[in-house]
């Protein structure tokens, strides 16, 4: 197998992890060798923060952010050809076509560089809502169906508030659009931001680190600028309500 140097690309990382798997285990039909189940595990884990960290701009080191996953997206949107196709499929509410002919030369391959991450998120964060209402399940009537109903509104958010994950963790807005199913949907309405945060840690309870644990509650971009950072309710109810009702 051939590795490529990606550069400190983590789009091209993600896909290389993917590819790297993917070869060995279609060599594994021709070959008694294969990946430790222990190795795939954390090179998935690998992936997961790197779905995380994508969405997070630095740009002090002095990288651009026309670079970056957010600026890819921006550009697309420039260029009318956002949403993307796996967003097309998974959007429940219906969204304009995009033009694909406007510039389609220079930006097809980000759109499908962009559409294969997206297409990962989704199903990053599938798996990360039934694994919260598995943990939340004795407060639950249909643990299946609120999954579903979360999915619906992480896809929309992602095919028509897609401003909103800039600078914030995936994870952030799921327990968002969890706490928004569960509370105003009235399917769970004894649900609290703090039953959330003690599932979370028990899913994510072996991966992250307790610095991590608090950002992720207590550290999340609200407003840009020096003081700009809330907690997950501030994130609620200042960015992604106003957001999701318009």
């Amino acid at each position: 197998t051939i590795v490529y140097d990606v550069g400190d690309c983590p789009l091209a990382f993600f896909k290389l992890i993917d590819s790297f798997i993917e070869s060995f285990n279609e060599r594994n039909h021709e070959s008694e060798f294969s990946l430790p189940n222990y190795l795939i595990v954390l090179l998935r884990q690998l992936q997961k923060a790197i779905i995380g960290l994508i969405w997070i701009t630095d740009f002090r080191d002095g990288r651009s952010i026309e670079s970056s996953f957010i600026g890819t997206i921006k550009k697309l949107q420039q260029c009318s050809m956002w949403p993307v196709t796996s967003l097309q499929r998974a959007c429940p509410i219906g969204s304009s076509t995009p033009n694909k002919e406007k510039n389609a030369v220079t930006t097809y391959k980000d759109g499908a560089l962009v559409d294969y991450i997206i297409r990962n998120i989704i199903a990053y964060i599938k798996q990360r809502v039934s694994a919260m209402c598995y943990i939340l399940r004795p407060r639950t009537r249909n643990p299946r169906d609120i999954s579903e109903r979360v999915m619906m509104v992480y896809c929309t958010m992602l095919c028509h508030r897609i401003e909103i994950c800039f600078c914030r963790h995936p994870d952030q807005l799921m327990m968002c659009a969890l706490y928004l199913v569960c509370k105003k949907m009235g399917y769970v309405q004894s649900v609290t931001f703090n039953d959330l945060q003690i599932a979370y840690e028990e899913m994510t309870k072996d991966f992250l680190l307790p610095q991590t644990m608090y950002a992720m509650f207590h550290r999340i971009m609200i407003r840009p600028g020096t003081d700009g950072f809330g907690d997950i309710i501030s994130l609620y109810n200042e960015i992604f309500v106003p957001a999701m009702s318009d």
